[in-house]
């Protein structure tokens, strides 16, 4: 018997073929996609370099440690997250990837519960916008080729990731 889940199968490095017409669980669950318009291969390449203009639902599927009342740690990263009472063990969250702002320095002052020190991993263009991905935690982050280029977002930069603890939804236990 194989495994069970789309996480157990990613875990092991299985191949596995999806089709989707969700531009989020394809970026989402995906390294490297085919685009297809009427039956024809339009475009081929990493998953978030073949997204179009508009497309800006990418989710992050996050999955951690519930650690106490709204604490999830997530890659040795402890967040805030909106999850249920009583809530324990081995949890999943999502929030999309244009949720989460980028910045130098620390804000202070806001509501976002979650300012985390985070380091560009990559940089893909993704239609009329860029798909950064950051770490730790691992983030997909969405802005314009503008806000890239003013804040030197490259990989190897340091940055702070701001998240509102509202923005991550809880998908269960893992």
């Amino acid at each position: 018997a194989g495994p069970g889940t789309i996480s157990e199968a990613l875990s092991l490095g299985l191949p596995m073929i999806l089709v989707s017409h969700s531009s989020d669980e394809i970026v989402g669950l995906t390294a490297w996609a085919f685009r297809l318009d009427q039956g024809r291969v339009v475009g081929m390449g990493p998953s978030a370099s073949l997204l179009v203009a508009g497309q800006t639902r990418v989710d992050n599927f996050l999955e951690g440690d519930a650690v106490g009342s709204g604490r999830v740690s997530v890659d040795g990263v402890e967040i805030a997250a909106m999850l249920p009472a009583g809530s324990a063990g081995r949890v999943r969250v999502a929030c999309y990837a244009h949720d989460v702002l980028l910045a130098h320095s620390p804000p202070a002052e806001i509501s976002a519960r979650n300012v985390l020190p985070v380091r560009v991993v990559s940089a893909v263009p993704a239609g009329d916008l860029v798909l950064l991905e950051v770490a730790p935690p691992r983030l997909s982050v969405l802005v314009t080729p503008e806000a890239r280029a003013a804040l030197g977002l490259e990989p190897g930069s340091d940055v702070h990731a701001i998240l509102k603890a509202t923005a991550l939804v809880y998908l269960g236990p893992a």
